[in-house]
């Protein structure tokens, strides 16, 4: 891999001035060698992209027709006219007058390039908000579809005028003519290129081959749309085979073709990208296309439900990836099977109840194997920081919070970094902020948010004076929250019950409380055994209130038993309240035989 120099670091600023400006201000801490191969040069411009947004004005950038015009001229991406523009439906909600102020305001923010008529984003503009509207297609179909037809129409216009033209060709040479054919056929290529990629995303593939202009290679840039943009790998695999019939010895295509097998996952396809992956393994000439290989086979094994081969070929994956002799090998950036183990172990922990060792060694590996990951790669938290971040929850690790709170400035909406900053704010007991993200991360979906307002309601509860009525209702909500939790794994519903315990005790339905853990008398869970022996203990003070010496002994013993039952007695969280109750025991017993 041959190494970057100071010229394709000025080919990437491409004349943009805040562009060249960030991009001298990283020189300052790092090479050029090292500024492109950080992330490669599509995550680098937009690294470049999302500094020059924050330097503009964003309340201009937010006002809804100029966010619609930088959306159209990214779904687009060839040069349009306004004239072409005004084919979106959505634009015809403003006048005409406030359309053209919009676009002259943006050209002046260096937002918008201007080529006579024409108006088109720099390649860093364009990348930022190529991203931002796939994350709603509903906004990409509004613009692509209608922009899609009208460029269509236009295409087969200007090749009946081109056509016209041919009848019309003069004899001898015409400089002007010449010009005229030159100018129209550049015109259908600028309407046919977008119309052809458009027409196919949005579903319409049989207009798109009736294009006076075919663009084969359109096929293979559509694999990368639908598995990449869409997530519709049905679709990916349709082009992927089309293009393959054309060039069947494209290697990335095929191993996408693989990918796509994996990813519809039932039995059959699983098997068939297993088969294709061995058939690419002949074709595998570096290390990094069988670390590549290798990670794939390891998902496919994974999501047959064969975890051991799965770690097997991740490890496996990994050797090939450390294999690279120097820093600018093509190997030595390939962490993918980094981040596939720890995301195994990371899934094998979170089935474990809490406190089990073996779930906190998984959670430390995890947290190893991103950590490494992320110190070889700069693009690392723009696809792995959300696992990352799980697995620092998991461990309860403070490194979570600035990276939660920098996560959540790109998506504000995702359900499980706003239920993790809840829950590193209420333990900290910054009540309101936690209430704040767990309300978020409950609206966005994450259900574990109604325990994190659960546990919230009952430590302010628990905080006032018992005689107090918003104690009552605190501890009413808290239990309410409780009984609304669906969980989704065995070991959420144990969790949940044993927090809807604690929250019984202190409302005073101590019976209610024991009754409901009942039927984990044979589950080894730290968490469950603790509150279960809160559950007699409470009991025993209630008959030690009442002078029932019986039923305090009872309740005292049967505390004892489940510590011993399940060898506890080492375990701090039970030190206390097992050596409290062999002490009150022995009095008990003391008074009884005097």
């Amino acid at each position: 891999m041959s190494r970057p120099s100071i010229g394709d670091v000025i080919t990437l600023a491409g004349g943009y001035p805040y562009a060249a400006k960030f991009i001298a201000l990283r020189l300052k801490s790092i090479s050029p060698e090292d500024l492109i191969a950080e992330t490669g040069p599509d995550r680098v411009e937009l690294r470049v992209a999302r500094d020059i947004i924050t330097a503009t004005d964003e309340k201009v950038l937010n006002a809804p027709l100029f966010l619609l015009i930088l959306h159209i001229l990214a779904v687009v991406g060839e040069p349009i006219s306004m004239q072409d523009m005004l084919s979106v439906t959505e634009l015809k909600r403003y006048s005409l007058s406030d359309i053209q102020q919009a676009r002259a305001t943006l050209t002046e923010m260096y937002l918008i390039e201007q080529d006579n008529e024409l108006m088109f984003l720099h390649r860093f503009i364009k990348l930022y908000y190529s991203e931002d509207v796939k994350r709603d297609p509903k906004k990409y179909t509004a613009i692509a579809k209608p922009f899609a037809e009208y460029a269509q129409n236009k295409s087969i216009e200007l090749n009946k005028t081109l056509q016209n033209l041919k009848l019309q060709r003069p004899h001898k040479h015409n400089v002007e003519y010449d010009n005229k054919v030159q100018i129209v056929s550049n015109e259908i290529l600028r309407y046919a290129v977008s119309a052809d990629r458009l027409l196919r995303t949005t579903g319409n593939e049989t207009l798109a081959n009736k294009l006076p202009i075919q663009f084969k290679g359109t096929l293979r840039e559509l694999v990368y749309h639908f598995y990449q943009d869409k997530r519709d790998f049905a679709q990916a695999l349709f082009y992927a085979k089309k293009w393959l019939e054309l060039k069947p010895d494209d290697y990335r295509i095929a191993l996408f073709e693989a990918r796509c097998y994996r990813n519809i996952r039932d039995r059959e396809n699983l098997r068939k990208a297993d088969e294709l992956l061995d058939k690419l393994w002949v074709r595998a000439y570096t290390n990094q296309a069988k670390a590549e290989i290798l990670r794939e086979k390891a998902l496919v094994a994974d999501f047959g439900g064969d975890e051991k081969q799965a770690e097997a070929n991740f490890r496996e994956g990994i050797r090939y990836s450390d294999s690279g002799p120097h820093y600018y090998s093509e190997e030595f950036n390939y962490t993918e099977n980094y981040v596939g183990l720890a995301n195994l172990y990371l899934r094998q922990a979170q089935r474990l109840p809490p406190f089990n060792p073996s779930r906190d060694q998984l959670i430390n590996n995890a947290i190893s194997l991103f950590e490494f990951a992320r110190g070889r790669r700069t693009d690392f938290d723009a696809y792995h920081l959300k696992p990352y971040v799980e697995a620092l929850l998991e461990q309860e690790n403070e490194k979570a919070l600035p990276l939660i709170e920098n996560a959540l400035k790109h998506d504000p909406r995702d359900a499980r970094l706003n239920y993790g900053l809840a829950e590193i704010y209420r333990k900290r007991e910054d009540y309101d902020k936690a209430i704040k993200y767990a309300e978020y991360a409950k609206e966005y979906g994450e259900p574990k948010a109604l325990l994190t307002l659960a546990n919230i309601a009952y430590s302010k509860a628990i905080n006032l004076n018992t005689s107090n009525s918003v104690r009552i209702q605190l501890l009413e909500q808290a239990e309410k929250y409780c009984r609304e939790f669906i969980p989704v794994f065995g070991s959420n519903e144990r969790v949940a019950d044993a927090i809807l315990s604690k929250i019984l005790r202190a409302a005073g339905r101590v019976e209610a409380a024991i009754e409901l853990l009942a039927k984990y008398e044979e589950v080894d869970d730290p968490f469950v055994l603790f509150e279960r022996c809160m559950g007699y203990q409470s009991r025993a003070d209630e008959a030690f209130k009442a002078s029932d010496q019986l039923r305090e002994l009872d309740s005292l013993r049967t505390l004892i038993r489940i510590i011993e039952q399940f060898n506890q007695q080492a375990n701090a969280r039970f030190i206390s309240i097992y050596s409290s109750a062999t002490q009150r025991i022995n009095a008990i017993e003391d008074t009884m035989h005097s």
